[in-house]
């Protein structure tokens, strides 16, 4: 989309938003300036540009102050004195203002340089035998200096970063990959972030980073870091640069991002870069706006709002269907225009005015990704990273950072997953973690909607693991990278190595055993490369309907004053409304029981997608009638549909609709929202299993198959021509999600989880659902990844200990010659018809490698 003559809007828009609602650290005190040992420096240029100087003079200089020395040749310069007052102004620089420990970072300015310099530098602190002597190779004009204690002594210390880093290489030696053992298609991507231009620094951190199977990585434009990257067997170039004016870009000209694509190529060129490096973008990280700001900036622009406008009448809208005598009287509008009797205009203006802009969103993000195209090469891969984790795009009542949280049109939003697919906005598809080691069986969830939209619309996808957030099981880092790989993502990101001192808060450096799992991961993804790169995965029989009509509609039916936290919330039960809770807790039920799941959205209720399942669960009270029709008419003709309490009885508009409702015999029921569902109390009883959530009233249609203690129908299962219903009076996925999760959202697993588990899966026993992977144990989830190359299976275990045998049965997606464990070796099976089995020992994960 060419915004070719909107003026820029406010910069409140381009926010890149980091909202994590996290309490306050627990750490030790923030380090004081009389805590930072204080010294005297001296330095000397021992060559440059190769060669031993002459004549020239260097002029030498610490960042924290002002003063300057300067040495001729290569003698010694005078001693700079690092005095109270630079610890003090060394405090306040990032990032030792942000981490408030040791080590403290400091910068020695040297001029002029010329690649390569070679430097030393002399640090002497009071006292005896208290002198450093440092050596910086250089292809520019900084080298790194870190000043701590020692923990046991106190007594003080200094060395140059790339000397503080060898700290951190012994793991990655141990761990080391040879170079016929790291993955060679799939884009393994990481940081190391060199805080100065010495050049051991940067070589010792690319080289450890190759070393355990990373194959592209990000670094600055700078020449001698291509050069350090092909030594070492790297040469992809992952680039970040944020698209310019941020995720919505309103006031945004084609010309401005041609400038500013343009601009970021040119810089790599010059430094002698060559398309062929480059593999990915990072558009955007965290993107998101707020209302009424975004809805003020459009109104107030003529360009953008003709733009809306006709985006409206792109959705066949008339002015006179929104109240309007003419589409100039026709402006955004929020939800305080909609209030409960709002006449139909206007919940149409406001439904549409809060589509627009993940749409306008993607259509920015696909111009930005089509500029990069043209300035670096076809070849590269854009991403967005999404935060918003279940993929809702407005959340009613969330302030953040809104510059007008008061306003009765408060609200966030974020990109639609599933929009910005469709409209292949980015090439890839991406989102990330910040979850615990104990959670890696999350990341099937977002797994599961990455791969389906990316498989839509010929895309791919991938994601961050943030290392940082590791947590015990150590191997949960290894599940982790298995479960996206496995389940069909094309790269995965560490997010990223650092050292945390350049990148405080973000870094998994100071984190033990995360560069061996990262290692151990890198090196089974190698040995099974050959099927996993090719492979996608077969087509599921069963899928969730993602919800969309209803986000904009939630501040009608909820408690004043609620907030969906939509963004960095990944604790998708907690702070939510219960039909997002319920549709991620039947997905961890099904996950649970190796039952591979589709998600769809609203669009591919009617586009044919329907006719690939033979189960669809849907939990969100407003679906657009013409996709309830859809449906009524997949069920008539074979399909079997599951609902639960309140789902289906409203259109796009929050107008009563019974489409789906009459079939079902389902009594109205209203949305409630969760605040933390730990917190919630039993609302009955099936057997031993206590049901949370609110029930409704008995359905009028339908034999009951389930009952509560009291007697009252808590399943029923109804026939439509030749297809099926099951209507749950209750929330099986919450009440499951409630016993199995506990207050960290680590799985407990008990008789009374899977009894529950067991309801949700009705639907898939009654539609005689039959996975191409079975497997002996419930909690092993077996994704398979299939191609003419073969086929991958990748089994993962969430059972919380090491198996000592899991039977696995395959129905052939060709004829099986050989079946090879990555962990075990080669593996001998059965075969009965076209089914062929196996057992093996299990621990956090392994891949299953069969071929013809």
């Amino acid at each position: 989309m060419a915004h070719k003559s909107i003026k820029r809007a406010a910069a409140v828009l381009a926010l890149v938003l980091s909202c994590a609602e996290a309490g306050p650290s627990q750490g030790p005190p923030a380090l004081k300036a009389s805590q930072v040992p204080l010294f005297s420096l001296r330095a000397q240029v021992a060559k440059t540009g190769g060669h031993a100087p002459t004549t020239q003079s260097f002029i030498f200089s610490l960042n924290t102050g002002k003063q300057k020395v300067s040495a001729r040749s290569d003698a010694w310069s005078p001693w700079l004195e690092f005095s109270a007052a630079d610890a003090e102004a060394a405090l306040q620089v990032y990032s030792n203002r942000s981490r408030g420990q040791f080590p403290v970072m400091l910068w020695l300015g040297i001029t002029p340089v010329v690649d390569p310099t070679l430097v030393n530098v002399q640090i002497r602190f009071p006292g005896p035998d208290s002198t450093f002597d440092l050596h910086g190779d250089l292809f520019g004009p900084s080298l790194g200096i870190m000043v701590w204690r020692d923990a046991n002594t106190n007594a003080p210390r200094a060395a140059t970063m790339a000397g503080y880093n060898q700290r951190y290489w012994h793991e990655f030696d141990a761990a080391a990959l040879p170079a016929s053992q790291r993955p060679k298609n799939f884009l393994i991507v990481d940081r190391f972030i060199g805080g100065d231009a010495d050049r051991l620094d940067w070589q010792e951190g690319i080289s450890h980073l190759a070393e355990i199977g990373i194959t592209a990585m990000i670094v600055p434009p700078t020449a001698p870091l291509r050069d350090m990257l092909l030594e070492n067997g790297i040469r992809r170039i992952a680039l970040g640069g944020g698209i310019v004016d941020g995720p919505l870009g309103i006031g945004t000209t084609t010309a401005d991002i041609e400038k500013w694509s343009s601009g970021f190529a040119a810089n790599y060129f010059k430094a002698n870069f060559q398309p062929g490096d480059f593999s990915q973008f990072a558009l955007a990280d965290e993107p998101g706006w707020y209302y009424p700001s975004a809805m003020e900036a459009v109104d107030k622009n003529p360009a953008a709002l003709r733009i809306f406008q006709h985006y409206l009448a792109d959705q066949h809208l008339t002015p006179a269907m929104l109240g309007a005598a003419y589409w100039g009287q026709v402006h955004p509008i929020g939800r305080s225009r909609v209030t409960q009797g709002a006449p139909l205009a206007a919940r149409r203006l406001f439904y549409w005015t809060c589509r627009f802009f993940p749409w306008y969103a993607a259509e920015y993000m696909r111009e930005g990704t089509d500029e990069l195209h043209r300035a670096f090469t076809p070849d590269l891969k854009t991403f967005s990273n999404w935060n918003n984790f279940a993929g809702q795009y407005y959340f009613e009542g969330f302030p953040a950072n809104n510059p007008n949280p008061q306003s009765p049109d408060a609200a966030m939003a974020a990109p639609d997953w599933f929009e910005s697919g469709r409209m292949k906005a980015t090439d890839f598809l991406w989102t990330e973690d910040w979850f615990g080691n104990n959670r890696a069986w999350e990341w099937s969830f977002y797994a599961s909607k990455l791969r389906s939209i990316a498989y839509k619309n010929d895309l791919q996808f991938g994601a961050y693991i943030v290392g940082r957030s590791a947590g015990e099981p150590l191997d949960g880092f290894l599940q982790k990278v298995l479960t996206l790989i496995g389940g069909g993502a094309k790269a995965v990101f560490y997010y990223n190595f650092g050292p945390e001192y350049n990148f405080p808060g973000n870094s998994y450096s100071e984190v033990p055993g995360a560069a061996a799992q990262f290692a151990h991961a890198d090196k089974m993804i190698a040995e099974a490369e050959d099927v996993l790169w090719p492979g996608r995965e077969p087509q599921a029989q069963v899928a969730i309907l993602q919800p969309r009509s209803s986000e904009v509609w939630d501040g009608l039916h909820i408690p004043p004053g609620s907030r969906v936290l939509g963004v960095t919330n990944n604790e998708l039960n907690n702070q939510n409304l219960d039909y997002i809770a319920e549709e991620f807790d039947e997905y961890v039920a099904l996950e649970m029981s190796d039952i591979p799941v589709d998600f769809v959205s609203e669009d591919g209720l009617t586009d044919g997608t329907l006719a690939k399942y033979k189960v669809l669960y849907i939990t969100e009270p407003d679906i657009p009638s013409e996709g309830q029709k859809a449906i009524a008419r997949w069920v008539r003709n074979g399909g079997t549909l599951a609902m639960v309490p309140g789902a289906a009885q409203a259109d796009r508009y929050d107008e009563s609709a019974n489409i789906l409702t009459l079939l079902a015999g389902s009594p109205p029921h209203q949305r409630t929202y969760i605040w933390y569902a730990p917190g919630l109390k039993s609302t009955g009883m099936i057997g031993n299993s206590h049901t949370f959530g609110e029930r409704s009233e008995p359905t009028f249609k339908g034999k009951p198959v389930v009952l509560f203690n009291d007697h009252t129908p808590a399943v029923y299962e109804g026939h439509v021509e030749a297809g099926n219903i099951i209507y749950f009076s209750y929330f099986p996925g919450l009440s499951y999600g409630r016993l199995v999760l506990d207050n960290h959202l680590g799985l407990q697993r008990s008789a009374e989880a899977d009894s529950l588990r067991s309801q949700v899966l009705t639907p898939v026993r009654v539609a005689h659902v039959s996975p191409a992977v079975q497997v002996s144990a419930s909690y092993v989830e077996t994704p398979m990844l299939v191609s003419s190359a073969g086929a991958a299976i990748t089994l993962l275990n969430w059972t919380g200990g090491d198996l000592s045998s899991v039977r696995v049965t395959v129905r052939e997606p060709f004829r099986i010659g050989t079946a090879t464990s990555v962990t075990h070796g080669p593996i001998r099976f059965q075969r009965q018809g076209d089914v062929v089995a196996f057992s093996l020992p299990l621990g956090a994960a392994d891949v299953v490698k069969l071929t013809q």
